[in-house]
């Protein structure tokens, strides 16, 4: 509402869309825009989460999650990093972070402790594999059905996004709102 004349425009993914990745980016493509501008995503929405404070956090951890879907979110036992490896379709994001520096970042930390368990988030089955076959038992990923364009595969994200937030940290795909949101609800 604080950008004039921003308005929802569908509710399925738009093709051909501006990717949007800050605040600040939006009010640039809002301005410059001579007609209807889509959007297909944008990394924070309001200045108040963008900046962390105390009002936008707040608004961020009284969204109440149906109960149904709630009861599906479970976790190993013991404390878990949350590894988001983003991969569908943020090209700056996939180049930002590599599916070698998650590699990386895991072994540093098997190599500090080596009962070291992970919850894997991904969209990716690809990833998904790779993970499970390099780590076994170590990673914990149990989404099903991985992408985010139907409806089946947003409902397994939110169950993915709640398991990211209850994580003891999060190795983070770089710029992804996702990670973002789940690591500031916490």
């Amino acid at each position: 509402s604080s950008i004039e004349g921003l308005t929802y425009v569908h509710p399925t993914y738009l093709n051909g869309a501006k990717q949007v990745l800050s605040h600040a980016d939006m009010r640039i493509a809002a301005d410059l825009a001579e007609y209807e501008i889509r959007i297909q995503s944008y990394s924070i929405f309001h200045a108040d989460l963008e900046n962390a404070t105390a009002r936008g956090l707040a608004a961020l951890r009284s969204i109440r999650i149906v109960p149904e879907l709630e009861e599906q979110v479970t976790m190993v036992e013991g404390a878990c990093i949350g590894v988001h490896v983003r991969r569908t379709d943020h090209v700056k994001c996939i180049a930002a972070s590599p599916v070698a520096a998650f590699e990386k970042a895991i072994e540093d930390e098997l190599s500090l402790n080596k009962d070291a368990r992970f919850c894997l988030v991904t969209d990716d089955l690809a990833v998904k594999m790779r993970f499970q076959n390099l780590y076994g038992e170590a990673i914990y990923s149990p989404t099903t059905v991985l992408g985010r364009m139907t409806a089946q595969q947003q409902y397994a994200g939110v169950i993915d996004w709640l398991l990211l937030h209850r994580c003891s940290k999060i190795l983070a795909s770089a710029g992804s709102s996702f990670s973002e949101l789940a690591a500031l609800r916490a």
